[in-house]
Order: structure tokens, then sequence, then C-alpha cells
């Protein structure tokens, strides 16, 4: 609930914004991952938010052909529903061959919740839900929308045969049916991967190890603007000080999200054999640094949990559904294979599971039993801009804590143009402001809060 009122009544910082060209923000939700928005904050601090787990995985292991295991994955959303590719195991097609290969399989969702294996039709092996059968060591899978070439609408990169030679693309109609392209046209890259599309930049990204570049675990960058021809690499992220010196980068995932970069990174614990995954952010998508001292966005589950030793995320941007963004992922119960670690089976199996987040939850900046205060930059509104909405809630809820309290002004050279105080509503997760007529086209924003987690905020058409 909102409602205007003539003067605010909690303590206010008089810190003065930036001067200079205001930011231009759209109609994008503005995330507080860092400080590229804020001018002045005080008794706040950022919280990296971690989404919740789902307790029991989502799709299993169960036909022949998936070999034990499903782990490496990626969500395509579709017109009427979802579809999860997923990398099945080692298996052999026929029962008396000696010559394995991999499986790329699909399974179907309405909800992105519960996901089912239908045969597919066209499928490489007649009754299955088998789109391909190959040496696959990892995938990713892109619909492109802007494809005018309908037989190229979705795009597939690959670790394929040996992957210490290079990257392989695929390109096909409808998902099903594929045309490999040039093999290893990225050069050196594979073993752990992934493939996004960059839409600021207008590039296809590969992201990987280069061991020709570098021995160790970190990310390695080439993009394309036609998925044909690579460039050369350059390093996108590698541990540095704030990792333990044992640890590597696994793997690393990165989207467009709103208005800011967003990466899973992939954190291979060599000593305890785990794989954990934490979160940065990026505003040009070259330079990356990781959230809030490095904690921990997607954590191991307990002993014995299918998730205890690895928790991987699958290779797309967070599904948006009712307010929340589901947040697939993968998980494994034993180590990873590694010298010293034979007094545990390593199983290697494998099991997807669904993890929920407030929508732009990812990080928030939290005020508790004091008043705190966020002062943005200068701003400059689209146009038009008729309201402003602001995702809130309350810092705790328990007894002994205040009730939630927010009051938001518009300033503008050390005017007020008006001020709001937002009150908990937990049916909505957006606030929305009416914004008065004739309002200067850039101002301030400036927010004082007491027990109380500010996560975005937009200006609404």
């Amino acid at each position: 609930m909102v409602r205007e009122i003539a003067n605010p009544t909690l303590e206010a910082s008089t810190a003065d914004p930036q001067s200079g060209e205001p930011l231009e923000v759209g109609y994008a939700s503005q995330l507080f991952v860092d400080d590229h928005l804020v001018a002045h904050r005080r008794s706040v601090h950022r919280r990296l938010n971690r989404p919740v787990k789902g307790r029991e995985p989502c799709l299993v292991p169960e036909h022949l052909w998936e070999g034990g295991s499903v782990l490496y994955s990626c969500v395509i959303e579709e017109e009427d529903d979802y579809r999860l590719f997923y990398k099945a195991k080692n298996w052999s097609p026929k029962p008396d061959s000696k010559t394995r290969s991999t499986t790329i399989c699909v399974a179907r969702s309405e909800d992105g919740l519960r996901f089912e294996k239908r045969p597919v039709e066209g499928s490489v092996h007649e009754g299955s839900n088998i789109v391909l059968d190959d040496a696959i060591d990892d995938f990713t899978v892109y619909k492109d929308e802007s494809e005018p070439d309908p037989a190229r609408r979705y795009k597939l990169l690959a670790s394929r045969g040996t992957w210490r030679e290079g990257l392989t693309s695929a390109t096909s109609p409808d998902g099903v049916s594929w045309t490999w392209g040039t093999p290893h046209a990225v050069r050196y890259f594979g073993d752990r991967m992934s493939y996004w599309y960059d839409p600021v930049r207008a590039r296809h990204v590969a992201w990987s190890r280069n061991i020709e570049l570098y021995p160790d675990r970190i990310t390695v960058e080439s993009t394309s603007e036609d998925f044909e021809t690579w460039s050369h690499p350059r390093v996108a992220m590698m541990p540095d000080r704030g990792d333990h010196p044992d640890s590597q980068i696994y793997g690393a995932y990165a989207f467009w999200y709103q208005s800011v970069y967003l990466a899973y990174v992939e954190i291979y614990e060599v000593a305890h054999q785990r794989l954990r995954t934490e979160l940065a952010s990026s505003r040009d998508g070259l330079r990356w640094s990781r959230l809030c001292g490095h904690d921990v966005f997607l954590p191991n589950g307990e002993h014995g949990e299918f998730d205890a030793y690895w928790v991987v995320p699958t290779f797309n941007p967070p599904v948006l559904r009712d307010d929340r963004l589901l947040i697939h992922y993968g998980g494994r119960p034993d180590p990873h294979v590694q010298p010293g670690f034979g007094h545990v089976c390593p199983g290697m199996g494998g099991s997807l599971a669904v993890s929920e987040l407030r929508e732009d939850g990812f990080v928030s900046l939290d005020a508790t039993g004091v008043t705190g205060d966020v002062t943005s930059k200068v701003l400059r509104f689209p146009n038009p801009a008729r309201s402003l909405a602001i995702n809130v809630g309350p810092f705790n809820t328990r007894d002994g804590y205040d009730r939630m309290q927010v009051e938001l002004t518009l300033m503008d050279d050390g005017l007020a143009l008006g001020s709001w105080a937002i009150e908990d509503d937990e049916r909505n997760v957006w606030q929305t402001i009416p914004l008065p007529d004739g309002l200067p086209d850039s101002a301030a924003i400036q927010f004082r809060m007491k027990n109380a987690r500010l996560y975005s905020f937009k200006f609404c058409r």
C-alpha cells in the first residue's frame, strides 16, 4: 500500500546526489547489485539472497539411455510451455556394443516446476526423448528469436568429440533435427562450457576453459556475430584473492537481466571435491565482480542429499512466473572424481531440481533496527513515466521487530518534489507510486527505510 505524505517522518540524510549528466534508466528494473545507481547510502547493508531450493528433485534418471545421471541442462521458454534439454550419461545403444555415446534428451513442462519425459517425434531413437546421440561432454541450447533463417532458429554449442580440440556448433529449426557446423570452430575450448547471447553487444558468447591458454580451470571467452566465425580468446573470469587458493572456476554462465549482466559462477573446491555456485555482475559484459564478498548463491545440500557435493545451475536465464524467479539446477550426491578420494564411491549420478527467488531478488539493500537511507544519482525519467514501482519487503517479521517503514522522496537540486510512504503488502511484490504531472525530466530518488529490504525499482508507462 502506498500513500502520499506531506513531510517525511523518518530521519533523512542531507547527502547531495552526483552532479553531471543524469543516468538513463528506461523502463527496465534497476537492481542494487552494486553502487552504479547510488550516490549515497547510510546504515544499510547489501545482502545476497539465496533462492529457496526444492527439497526433492523434479527430474531423475529412469531410462536405460539416461545411464543413471541427468545433470547438465538448459531450459527454453516456448510459446505454450517449457522445454528442458538435458545431458544423460554415457550409454550403449545396443546391448552387445562396446561403443558408448552421450544422449541429449528433452522433457516438457507447463509450469516450469514439473517436467514430463515424452517420446519426441523425429527422435534419433524411435519411441525415446533423445534428440542427439553423440560424443558430447557438455552443451548449451539457445532459441534465437531474432534469427531470420527459420532453419537456424535453435542454436547449440557443444564440447563434441575430443573436447580439447574446441567447441562445435549446430543449428536446428525445431530443437529436434540438428545440423552440425564446422568441427571445433571455437578452438581449444572444451570440458565444462556455456553459450549465451549478449543482446547489448549483439554477440554470441562462448565461455569455457582453454587448456592451451591456461592449464587450470578459469573462464575464457570467445565471441561471434554470425555463430560461425569466432574471436580470439580472452580471459573473462578467474579466481581472485577472495577465493581459497585451491579453488577453481569450474564453469560459468552469464545472462542480461533487465539492466545489468549477471552470471552464475561454479566454484570447485578441490580439497573437498565439491562444487557450489556464486553470483557475479557486470555493467559492460567484460569486467566481472563476485557479489557480496563471494557469498554462496546456491549452496550444497546436507550429507546424503541429492545435491550434497554438486550444485550447478541450468544454463539459461531464470524463468519469471507469478512474481517469482524459477532457477533450475543440477545436483550430485558424490564427490568429483579426483585422486585421493577413492574411499568415497564416485557415483557421478545426478538429478535436477527447482529453486525459487523473489522477482529481482538476487540482492537487496537492508535496513534493520535503525533508519537507513539510500540516495540515487540523478536519473533521467523515460517518457512517458506515469508511475514508479518499488520492489520492497520487510527485513524481519518476527515478534519484537517494528513494522516495515519505507518513505520515498523525489529530489531535484535539494528540493523535494513529492514524498510517499510504503506499507507492507504481503500480497504484492511491487508497490506502485503514481507520479504527478509537471515533474522535471530528471531527479534523484531518496529511500528512507527501517526494518526493510529494497530490491529494485522501475519506471512504468
